[in-house]
């Protein structure tokens, strides 16, 4: 269910309320608080012996339901491992929704919500574990608009949020854009795929695990800096806040022993590595499909195939050969695609499969002299190759199967009677029996097992290769090649025994005679199809094609070709003279062919259109656009193409006239944003003046009077000075904003580390009289405005000293950031006294102040300047903050502003929770 954005407003302002009064009450002592500790004591021994219930909820990649009907998915195999590491059992219970799986959490119907943010619906009644995972919130969109700055960087475009998650909280984003808040991040996917929305908001993990569940990660990408960072947690409901120290013991186990490792790369819950340029192909040895050789080379039906399929699409691959045990984990650990593997479906779990290449059978296998003796797989020795499907088949018949690292090493078990039979690949064993010249002792039974069908597998992260091998694999598996490749690899060698030579000389006399007579037609027959079904293709495309002879006559004309004129669409056919056809027609017709006069027209289309590379686009009377083009073939042959262009020239009319309105309106804008700014900078200087004439007879005054007036009259006076001081702050304010919003164009290179010590030295009265510690790290340098940067750091600095928490003194740090590509940033952080979140939009308007003057002093206009600062400097300004919380503001600004140029080869140094890490 969508909410646009005024309701979505609206619902974010409760819901922050709500959470601002529980946490109020949470941190508040209180007889009620005592009374609920008291209880809590009371029922702890009936909460400790009660079950501990896990609500899960189908969700790629974090829950799912697997073939056996059981809960699967990151968060569901948490918990088991959980419940094995704690020695207490853990019960899964489903929910069909996120709301009710989160009102259960909180009404304590549930002891665990698995793999979450620290939601903050949930921080009054829950206690959260340390983290299972890192992921971050990001702005998805379509990938057709991955490349357009209108929605790279979105203002007042519909962006999707699924309520009550992490997201959809206020941020920059939601803020300049409409929010649609969603129950679901099913209909969240949907709408953007559909284009009901044009961005959504959602943690990266979650997005991309559900659009790869179907198979559309291709179709979306994340763009922007990321919105937050959140770690994924386990909330634990407070009446089992015994569960808090064994839960984070046995999360640091499972680190240690590197099982939350591997189900975070098991279910996609980490973020891929990027696509390489050259793509890595895994290769096990297993002939016919693979074949290491002694010099390392490899080859191979799948091997060819890829290859193949590489060289149409143009991608670099490197072929590596790999051990078994690391073919049969998929591809990962450096492996991008592994050539062909049977699909199953754990394995759908842990691969990224493109279309099937090829089916195999699975068959049975036993020793000749014991064929009479078989009587199922139940109470069987089952061998198998380990790193193949045939395992996961015979552990589905068998409970007694042992796994082989070759072919032949199974059928020397076989024949050696280590195993009873042998399950594997029908059309491989029987190779490796030809080869090994076995295939008299080891016979297939004929006992119905199931096909498998085998497919390029590759790592996640890989949307766009896997779909450009959907595209072209149909018409490959049609092509000569392919089946050219299946006859040299899997037809059986060595077939042709003494015994069957015998058989086939008897019968070959009579086939001959058959055979040669056959096959001529067959070919002819063969060709005459594809013939048929290459011209039905040719004429019923909307292309209109000519093929002109060295001799000029029409070769070949289609449908869309013939029906350019509708006066004479019998004058281009084939077999006529193309110079004749042109002429008659536009003599035919001459007002149809429009821009040029028809003589004109008649020698440009029938001279100059018979070379190559000939181009002209000419507009009919009815309206109609259509580009001419030739194009030289091998022969002499002319190739003439007649294509409708009528739609794109009529879109390219529209978007020139809506640039042209565009362009009025943004310079009647302009025009009035700049009277309306010297007026303002008119009447606030006019202003400063009669405001310092008052400021000084007020001064005199209190002089002249001392001693001689009542105690009230001179507290009036004192009053009187305190107005006119503020007045003057604020116009003095007002003269800054103004002339931010002026947008000064003077630009130089500015080093903001030398900005920062200026301020600090401009506000060494104030930081000495407030105790403050300023920590200041190595700011990046830009092409900027250096009295409009010294005004921001000044406002937000003067800010965060001013805004401290009575009786602490002021700690700021002032440190850089990592920013986009052309951006730099910078952060400045406060442990004072907070802002509301419902607020936080609200600061950057003028005039705005949320704090008693009486305290704060100050016209409610330094926000306001700093985001104006921010804007002419093609950047923005963001803001982290809650009340008693402190504050952070971060600025992004653009590298190079105006049109000077500078080369900073400087690697910004950013601190990450594990270090230091280089941003450029």
């Amino acid at each position: 269910m969508e909410r646009r954005s005024s309701g979505s407003a609206i619902w974010r302002g409760a819901w922050a309320l709500v959470a601002g009064l529980l946490c109020l009450a949470a941190c508040l002592p209180s007889p009620l608080s005592a009374q609920t500790a008291q209880t809590a004591q009371q029922t702890a021994p009936d909460a400790a012996s009660a079950p501990i219930v896990a609500g899960w909820l189908e969700n790629a990649p974090f829950g799912q339901i697997g073939d056996d009907g059981e809960a699967t998915g990151f968060s569901a195999d948490v918990v088991r491992a959980l419940s094995e590491t704690m020695g207490v059992p853990i019960e899964l219970r489903r929910f069909d929704g996120l709301q009710p799986r989160i009102q259960a959490q909180i009404d304590g119907e549930t002891t665990l919500m698995t793999a979450i943010a620290r939601l903050p619906a949930l921080q009054a009644s829950n206690l959260f574990s340390k983290p299972v995972g890192r992921t971050e919130v990001r702005l998805f969109i379509r990938i057709e608009n991955e490349r357009n700055p209108d929605f790279v960087t979105p203002v007042n475009k519909r962006i999707g949020t699924v309520r009550q998650y992490a997201g959809s909280g206020s941020s920059e984003v939601l803020d300049r854009n409409r929010p649609v808040v969603f129950e679901n991040a099913d209909a969240l996917l949907i709408r953007l795929l559909s284009g009901e929305i044009d961005g959504a908001l959602l943690a990266e993990d979650w997005m991309v695990g559900l659009a790869h569940g179907v198979r559309l990660d291709n179709r979306i990408a994340a763009v922007g800096p990321p919105v937050r960072p959140i770690e994924r947690v386990i909330a634990i409901h407070k009446s089992r806040a015994d569960l808090l120290g064994p839960i984070n013991a046995a999360i640091d186990t499972l680190e240690a022993n590197g099982t939350l490792a591997a189900l975070r790369r098991q279910w996609f819950v980490d973020r891929p590595p990027p696509r390489p340029e050259v793509l890595t192909v895994g290769v096990v040895n297993l002939p016919p499909f693979m074949q290491v050789n002694d010099d390392g080379s490899t080859t191979g039906f799948a091997v060819e195939v890829i290859r193949d399929l590489g060289k149409l699409l143009g991608l670099q691959l490197q072929f590596v050969p790999v051990p078994p045990e690391v073919w049969a984990k998929g591809p990962q650990g450096g492996i991008d695609v592994l050539p062909l593997v049977g699909i199953t479906p754990d394995r759908r779990e842990r691969m990224d499969f493109a279309l099937p290449i090829q089916a195999i059978d699975i068959g049975v296998f036993v020793r000749s002299d014991s064929l009479d003796l078989f009587d199922g797989l139940a109470k069987a020795r089952v061998g198998a190759w380990g790193a193949g499907v045939s395992v996961a088949v015979a552990r589905r018949h068998s409970s007694d199967v042992q796994r082989f690292e070759t072919y032949a090493e199974l059928v020397t078990a076989l024949l050696e009677g280590r195993i009873d039979t042998i399950l594997a690949e029908s059309s491989a064993l029987r190779r490796t029996l030809s080869e090994m010249h076995r295939e008299d002792r080891v016979v297939q039974v004929d006992y119905p097992l199931e096909t498998i069908y085998l497919a390029p597998a590759l790592r996640r992260g890989l949307p766009s290769v896997r779909e450009a091998l959907n595209l072209v694999m149909p018409g490959y598996l049609a092509s000569q090649r392919y089946q050219d490749l299946r006859a040299a690899w899997l037809e059986p060698r060595g077939f042709w025994t003494e015994g069957r030579v015998l058989s086939l000389l008897a019968a070959i006399v009579t086939v001959a005679v058959l055979a040669l007579s056959y096959i001529p037609f067959q070919r002819h027959r063969i060709r005459q199809e594809r013939l048929r079904f290459t011209a039905n293709m040719i004429e019923r495309i909307p292309l209109g094609l000519l093929m002109v002879a060295p001799n000029g006559r029409i070769e070949f004309a289609n449908a869309a070709a013939r029906a350019v004129s509708p006066s004479g669409p019998e004058l281009i056919r084939e077999g006529a003279v193309y110079r004749d056809a042109i002429n008659a027609l536009i003599a035919a017709d001459a007002a149809h062919w429009g821009t040029k006069s028809p003589a004109a027209l008649a020698a440009g289309l029938s001279g100059p259109a018979l070379t190559d590379g000939y181009s002209y686009e000419f507009r009919t009377t009815t309206g109609q656009s259509f580009r001419w083009s030739s194009f030289a073939l091998t022969g002499g042959s002319i190739l003439v193409m007649v294509l409708n262009v009528t739609r794109e020239r009529r879109h390219l009319a529209e978007i020139e006239t809506l640039n042209a309105e565009l362009r009025d309106q943004i310079s009647i804008v302009e025009r009035t944003n700049s009277e309306l700014r010297d007026f303002a900078y008119a009447t606030s200087h006019d202003l400063k003046s009669p405001i310092s004439t008052l400021r000084l007879i007020a001064n005199a005054l209190t002089d002249s009077v001392a001693g001689k007036l009542p105690d009230d009259d001179v507290q009036l006076v004192a009053d009187m000075k305190e107005i006119l001081e503020r007045m003057g702050r604020m116009i003095s304010d007002v003269l800054d904003y103004t002339r931010a919003v002026g947008g000064e164009v003077a630009v130089e290179p500015v080093d903001l580390s030398k900005v920062a010590a200026d301020v600090l030295q401009d506000l060494t009265a104030d930081i000495a009289a407030s105790g403050a510690e300023i920590r200041v790290g190595d700011l990046p340098s830009l092409i900027g405005n250096p009295r409009q940067l010294h005004q921001l750091l000044q406002n937000l600095i003067g800010n965060a000293i001013k805004f401290h928490r009575p009786g602490d003194a002021p700690q700021i740090d002032i440190e850089p950031v990592a920013a986009p590509h052309g951006m730099v940033a910078f952060s400045v952080s406060d442990r004072g006294i907070g802002i509301d979140p419902k607020f936080h939009r609200r600061i950057f308007q003028v005039f705005t102040r949320l704090n008693d003057t009486e305290l704060y002093p100050g016209s409610g206009l330094g926000l306001a300047i700093c985001q104006r600062v921010s804007l002419n400097h093609g950047g923005r300004i963001a803001i982290q903050s809650a009340p008693e919380n402190g504050s952070r503001f971060t600025i992004f600004l653009k590298e190079k502003n105006g049109d000077q140029h500078t080369h900073d080869d400087r690697r910004l140094p950013v601190r990450t929770e594990d270090g230091e890490a280089a941003y450029s």
